[in-house]
Order: structure tokens, then C-alpha cells, then sequence
């Protein structure tokens, strides 16, 4: 275990990293927007107090160390946004100026380049037959087969893209130069706007009928059921990564008190509120499943989970060098490695 002066120093670091991928590298100044949130119905204004019942994160059970994860590739570039499909990882780089599409065998295997010199890209998203990513300095959405074929423009012209989800046929991104929520067919077509005036955004997710995001300049979760009206449900939050699961929304908050963050669910009912699943010291990126929510938490080098309802959290991988962004699917995690540019994988 690092100092405690080391883990703070890291968690800085790594926060700041996060934000600069979460938000796009710069966000705008959102003291000059309109309040969006004034005239949509708030679900919850205030958290519920549940630290008292929750366990302390820095002596959380460990349940396995670095011996269990699987290295599927790495280098030479510092990897940015992670997703995975039914038999690949995929993930996007940058090198400082340009940025690389690549994708690498769930069970190990030659890293394959599906897209290079790219503008620099935050935000990747695949389905069964292709990846899509977005670029805020080139404002736009790209994606290209799974297969491997030339790249493709599906929008251009977008305010500073980042974040982008792909569900039904139907891609979701975040304008983070002008506040808007996009849409358009995964095939091409005329994108479509969702929702103005959001600020800041940091995250998205998406199902069947609903994306929701992190209006994180504004201290909110949002969601349009179908594109139409957009409604809040929660406030006082800073949402850094979002996952949806069935009828529950999760999120990180990573600004929460002075000891880290915390993990929290809420039910797009919104019956009952936010409730405060796990703190971590440093928690980042995190996602569910039908049983747990798993996160990385860069500062202690650990990926940790919770029950989706609630109880004692795991720490599942322990000794890591700077775990960030997270995805998983039936059977693994995957997350990236900042400090040596990876890609790993842990069986859950």
C-alpha cells in the first residue's frame, strides 16, 4: 500500500487525467449558460446520508491481486477510451498530436489497428458490426467496420464531441462546446438534437428507449425517454462515469467528501432517491451488471465491485499502477492502465 501522501498525490493525478478525457480535454465556461435545470421536475435535491452504514474503503476484503489479470496489449501510446464487443476490446489513443482505433482478442492475440491517424478522440462505442468514436477537435463522429475497411464520417461539424454510446441501431453523444445531447441512425443520416443548455458533460448512457448524462456543470443527472422531454433525477452530483441496468442508474461521484468518493444507484422512477451504494478513496469509472457494480479506483491501484443493492464491497484486484476507464461483459473486466499504456482483463 502507497503512503498516504503518494495515494493522494495520484488520485490528483489521475482525477485530473479523467477530467481532461471525461470532459474533452477543455470544457467551456458554463457561468454564462442558462440554467437548464430550472424548469424540469427535480426527483431529488438532497442524497440520503448513508456512510454510516457503509464500510471503510481502505480495509475493504481483498478477494485477488494482480496475479489473476490478463495483460491483452500495450503501448506505445497512451490509451484514452475503452469498450468492449462480443470476441474484441476495442479502444482509442493519442500520442499528443494523432490518435489510433485499435482492437485485440478477448482471449489474447496481435493487437489490430482499425483506424489510424485519427484526430485526438474521447469516447468509444461498438455494436455487432462497427466501432464509433468521436473527436472533440475535429468535431466528429467517425466509425468504421469491425472488421477492419476505411474510416467513416457519420457527422461532421459537431461541437466538440465526447462521449458517444451506441444502443439499437441508434448512436447518443454529448456536444461539450455548445451544451447539446445528439442522436442519429448508427448507418448516417441527420443528427438530431435532444436537449440544449446542459453545460458540462462529463458521461453517457444509454438503453432501448432512454439516454441519460452527467450535466456535471450543473450538478445533474438527466434523461429524455424516446427524444422527448428531458427530466432531472438527480442533483447535487458529479457524476464522472454513468451505466444504466435495467431500471437503475449508477454512477461515480468523485468529489463527494473529503476522504474520496462514492458509488451510488438511483431507479428511473426516482422513487425513494439516490442511494449511496460503496465510498472509495478514489473511485473513477463504473459500471453494472445483473450482481454487482465495479469500479476502478486509480489511487489505491484497485478495482473494487458492490451488489447492485447494496452491501459489503470487494476489492477483486489489488497492486494495479493506475487503473482508469473500466467496461465489462459477461464474464470479465477490462480497464486501462494509464502508467504503462494497457489494456488488461480479470476474470469476475
Amino acid at each position: 500500500m502507497l503512503p498516504a501522501w503518494a495515494r493522494r498525490r495520484r488520485r490528483a493525478c489521475s482525477l485530473c487525467f479523467a477530467l481532461f478525457v471525461l470532459v474533452g480535454c477543455r470544457a467551456p465556461s458554463t457561468s454564462n449558460l442558462p440554467d437548464a435545470s430550472s424548469n424540469l421536475p427535480d426527483a431529488s435535491s438532497n442524497l440520503p446520508d448513508a456512510s454510516s452504514n457503509l464500510p471503510d474503503a481502505s480495509n475493504l476484503p481483498d478477494a485477488s491481486s494482480t496475479d489473476g489479470a490478463v495483460m491483452l496489449a500495450t503501448g506505445p501510446f497512451t490509451p484514452v477510451s475503452l469498450a468492449v464487443g462480443t470476441d474484441h476490446v476495442y479502444w482509442t489513443t493519442h500520442n499528443g498530436e494523432t490518435g489510433t482505433v485499435l482492437s485485440v482478442p478477448i482471449g489474447g492475440g496481435e493487437p489490430i489497428v482499425l483506424a489510424a491517424d485519427q484526430p485526438f478522440s474521447v469516447g468509444i462505442a461498438v455494436d455487432s458490426t462497427s466501432v464509433y468514436w468521436v473527436s472533440p477537435h475535429a468535431g466528429t463522429v467517425m466509425s468504421v467496420p469491425i472488421t477492419g475497411g476505411p474510416p467513416r464520417v457519420l457527422a461532421a461539424n459537431q461541437a466538440g464531441p465526447v462521449r458517444i454510446a451506441v444502443v439499437a441501431g441508434i448512436l447518443y453523444w454529448l456536444n461539450r462546446s455548445n451544451g447539446t445531447v445528439m442522436r442519429m441512425s448508427a448507418s448516417g443520416g441527420t443528427p438530431t438534437t435532444l436537449a440544449t443548455q446542459q453545460g458540462t458533460m462529463a458521461a453517457i448512457a444509454a438503453d432501448d428507449t432512454t439516454v441519460y448524462w452527467s450535466a456535471i456543470g450543473q450538478g445533474a443527472i438527466r434523461w429524455t425517454p424516446n427524444g422527448r422531454e428531458v427530466a432531472t433525477i438527480a442533483t447535487e452530483v458529479h457524476a464522472a462515469s454513468l451505466s444504466v441496468n435495467g431500471a437503475s442508474v449508477y454512477w461515480v461521484d468523485a468529489q463527494l467528501h473529503d476522504t474520496g468518493g462514492s458509488i451510488f444507484r438511483v431507479t428511473t422512477s426516482s422513487r425513494g432517491g439516490p442511494v449511496e451504494l460503496a465510498r472509495s478513496p478514489s473511485p473513477l469509472a463504473a459500471v453494472a451488471d445483473q450482481h454487482h457494480v465495479y469500479w476502478s479506483d486509480p489511487a489505491t491501484g484497485t478495482i473494487r465491485r458492490v451488489p447492485i443493492d447494496g452491501g459489503e464491497a470487494t476489492i477483486i484486484a489489488t497492486g494495479l499502477a493506475n487503473p482508469m476507464e473500466l467496461v465489462i461483459d459477461a464474464a470479465n473486466v477490462y480497464w486501462i492502465d494509464l502508467s504503462d499504456a494497457s489494456i488488461m482483463k480479470l476474470a469476475k
